[in-house]
């Protein structure tokens, strides 16, 4: 690939510039030891077991935790991911970044750091993949890469083939992107925004310092106060999403109507926006529950609150998760419809959310299903005037659901669709057949406001102009007179 000049000389100024800073093996140190695992054992007794943690080397008993979830380690107080003890190897990869500066350019430096736990045993490398240039306001100016990253037909990849390389080329992909999300370098940060008068109060180091991966670039180029503020008051994930926060004065009004003691809580706990969410609806301090409605859209929280849901009471009483929100929703309306007691516990909580929201879903459409029968039948003996005949062909109105099933067999059509669509008064549905053979069907025609609309034979093909004809008199004679 062709790298202009001016280019060539900015990659290699740049490089003979930058440098890894000071405290960057203590950095990476503490991103291989957060990399850690939590062996689960044998059963010891009832429900607890024995884990074992890589980091400390040590064992203890816990409750039954599942493969993948994550549990705190008693003896050094770290929390990792738990699998089984008869796990042979596990590699954890991190994306870390380091923003620096080559005169008036930002620069972030992208690596990846791989963490391998094999055999009892952990190794650790990194290596530096990627580049992205900015300028003093983070607008973008260039991304370059070098030899470990490779693009294929499949996509970018990122893979380790030297720590350390100068050969730097543009990044040029239409459908892949390097990524934006890092964990970022904290110590150098705070010098780094020291001559921006904007950014030198922010506190974003120790933002760094406090939270995983977050794309630091778009919080600069987009930055507010309500970022320093957060900081400030010890909330690190809801610093991440600075926009909630923007324009509101008092602390109920900035926290989703929560009081001031609450914050303790929040502060505790870290939360993010999402389990602040959770909390400002069920009101309950205790992160086993924020846990479970916390991947709960604040759309479907709402729709549960008008329904005067007690969220720990729905917790406890049924097997409600996140999976299920979708489901209970669904159930709580089916239950409006069939105007069921809400007030009543036992049908506003209960304990097998699926198995009642598939029971009242058939009861909901029984019920529809018995009104769009009748309504057929209502609206055939108010057309069943317009029928129309000859010594070949008849017309007459659908009369019945089961007549609309029998003609959408015969033509092939989807004609028994339209069911609420004719008990509704929307569209009619008519059957042309031979005077001499009223059973079998011949064309289905609809008709909307006394106009025929749509007329076809078997398979949906196009009518004769015998047929035609006789639709046209028909609707000349009949349809029209009801204009």
């Amino acid at each position: 690939m062709y790298i202009k000049i001016k280019d060539r000389e900015l990659f290699k100024r740049i490089d003979e510039s930058l440098e890894l800073p000071d405290r960057w093996n203590e950095f990476i140190d503490i991103r291989i030891n957060s990399n850690s695992l939590i062996l689960k054992g044998g059963r010891e007794s009832n429900n607890n077991y024995t884990y074992f943690c890589v980091l400390c080397n040590k064992n203890f008993i816990e409750k039954n935790i599942k493969a993948n979830e994550y549990l705190k380690c008693p003896n050094c107080n770290n929390k990792f991911i738990v699998k089984s003890n008869r796990l042979k190897s596990y590699e954890f990869k991190d994306e870390i970044a380091i923003l620096d500066k080559v005169d008036d350019l930002y620069v972030v430096r992208q690596f990846r750091l791989c963490t391998v736990w094999k055999n009892n045993n952990k190794n650790s490398y990194y290596f530096e993949f990627g580049r992205s240039i900015y300028d003093s306001k983070f607008n973008l100016v260039d991304e370059i890469v070098n030899d470990n990253v490779v693009g294929t037909p499949g996509g970018t990849y990122i893979s380790f083939r030297k720590m350390y390389s100068n050969e730097w080329r543009y990044f040029r992909n239409r459908y892949t992107y390097l990524p934006n999300q890092f964990i970022w370098f904290p110590f150098n940060l705070e010098e780094m925004f020291s001559d921006n008068k904007k950014l030198k109060y922010s506190l974003l180091w120790i933002l760094a310092n406090r939270v995983g991966y977050f794309d630091l670039i778009y919080m600069l180029r987009n930055y507010n106060p309500s970022v320093e503020l957060l900081i400030k008051l010890k909330l690190y994930n809801l610093a991440l999403c600075p926009k909630t926060f923007i324009g509101k004065k008092t602390f109920e009004e900035r926290f989703k109507g929560l009081t001031k003691d609450y914050l303790p809580f929040i502060q505790e706990n870290n939360l993010d926006i999402d389990e602040l969410i959770a909390l400002s609806y069920l009101k309950t301090k205790d992160m086993k529950y924020v846990n479970l409605f916390k991947n709960v859209s604040e759309e479907k929280l709402k729709t549960y609150s008008t329904y005067n849901i007690n969220f720990k009471t729905l917790a406890d009483k049924t097997d409600f998760n996140d999976k299920l929100s979708y489901e209970y929703e669904d159930y709580l309306g089916f239950c409006k419809t069939l105007k069921l007691d809400l007030k009543d516990k036992d049908i506003l909580y209960p304990k097998n959310i699926q198995e009642e929201h598939d029971k009242r879903l058939k009861e909901v459409k029984d019920k529809e299903n018995k009104s769009i029968k009748r309504g057929i039948i209502r609206r055939y003996k108010k057309i069943s005037k317009n029928i129309f005949e000859n010594k070949k062909y008849i017309i007459f109105p659908a009369k019945s659901y089961k007549d609309l099933i029998d003609e959408s067999s015969q033509q092939n059509n989807c004609v028994r669709t339209y069911a609420k669509k004719i008990a509704n008064g929307e569209c009619d549905i008519y059957f042309m057949r031979l005077s001499s053979d009223k059973e079998h069907s011949l064309v289905t025609i609809e008709v909307k406001e006394n106009r025929v609309v749509q007329k076809r034979t078997k398979n949906n093909m196009e009518t004769t102009k015998e047929q035609n004809k006789f639709i046209k008199q028909w609707e000349g004679n009949i349809l029209n007179k009801e204009v």
